[in-house]
């Protein structure tokens, strides 16, 4: 029987998720960097080729316990939001 109780795992959950919010945030920081250049140079936002390498590339290199296609929506969605947002900054 493990020794961790559900307090401390909670607590270590709620550490991981400030992490992962803050990584998110500065994923979509250095997408909206990107999209400035991308208008700059009149570049489509949406780049489906290297979308689809990159999550071929992250299921690759999954190693669980999240299955290829929970790393498949959860990754479509970041790049879904990352897109809408690119699109905002574009509007501003």
């Amino acid at each position: 029987m493990s020794s961790e109780t559900l307090e401390e795992l909670r607590k270590e959950i709620d550490t991981l998720d400030d992490s992962i919010l803050e990584l998110l945030n500065r994923r979509v920081a250095c997408a909206l960097r990107i999209a400035k250049l991308k208008n700059e140079q009149s570049l489509p936002l949406k780049d489906i080729r290297r979308e689809d390498d990159l999550l071929a590339e992250l299921i690759a290199s999954n190693q669980g316990p999240l299955e290829s296609e929970s790393v498949s929506r959860i990754f479509r969605a970041i790049l879904d939001e990352s897109i809408r947002l690119m699109h905002l900054g574009k509007s501003r």
